[in-house]
């Protein structure tokens, strides 16, 4: 992308963050608060973490082992009512493919949101094209890549278990654990450490708490009357 391009897209994020930022955001989490919901469905002793445990899986053998305890079980114990004498079933291994897909959106949006988030941040500190700007824009990306990466592998082994198959080697179980913890790696940098540090340490966000907690706290001493006198009514 040219240099101008590039400071024309700082520019732009910056002028309407908020109109871009917000729809982005509220889309993610209802997208991220479904597939949460659905991660129930796929928890068991081998797999405590739902679809988590298929990406981190350390072999071959241990994500066929995943699938095919999905694909007996298909007793679904979120439904179940003990006053039925047929229990309700469900199958896990489309359930989790359905997963899968849906996962491609999110990470459209998530990466999307990093980008903004990155973007509108960086050029309120001053810091719009500059290299490691441009660097950080780069792992936001290289992170929804490894996940779309995953993806697929994680749907090679979910297909196996419902075709009764086993086509995924070794090599798509090494590549889906490898990008699974580049992206965890690379997500939890941005925003465990590159996004508190920037907006406390960079942006002010020590001097804005500071100030936002005098004037609070000079609030309440002016209504400490009637904050004193509410408690006393309300005292038993």
């Amino acid at each position: 992308m040219p240099f101008n391009a590039i400071h024309r897209w700082y520019e732009f994020v910056y002028r309407h963050f908020a109109v871009l930022f917000w729809p982005v955001f509220a889309v993610t989490f209802i997208v991220a608060f479904l597939q949460l919901k659905d991660q129930s469905y796929l928890q068991n002793d081998l797999a405590p973490r739902g679809i988590v445990s298929l990406e981190l899986g350390p072999s071959r053998t241990a994500d066929s082992y995943i699938v095919q305890y999905w694909r007996r079980d298909s007793v679904n114990r979120t439904a179940a009512d003990p006053c039925q004498g047929i229990p309700l079933t469900i199958n896990r291994l489309r359930r989790a493919r359905t997963d899968v897909y849906a996962d491609f959106l999110f990470i459209l949006l998530y990466t999307s949101l990093g980008i903004l988030i990155i973007t509108g941040l960086q050029s309120r500190i001053g810091k719009a094209g500059t290299f490691l700007s441009n660097i950080l824009l780069v792992l936001a990306v290289i992170a929804g890549v490894c996940d779309i990466i995953e993806n697929f592998g994680l749907l090679r082994f979910i297909q196996d278990g419902i075709d009764g198959t086993a086509r995924a080697g070794s090599f798509a179980a090494g590549l889906t654990r490898i990008m699974a913890m580049t992206k965890m790696g690379i997500l939890g940098f941005l925003f465990l450490v590159y996004l508190p540090y920037t907006l406390v340490m960079k942006d002010g966000g020590l001097q804005w708490l500071s100030a936002y907690i005098r004037a609070k706290t000079l609030q309440l001493f002016r209504y400490r009357v009637i904050i004193l006198s509410v408690v006393a009514f309300t005292l038993p």
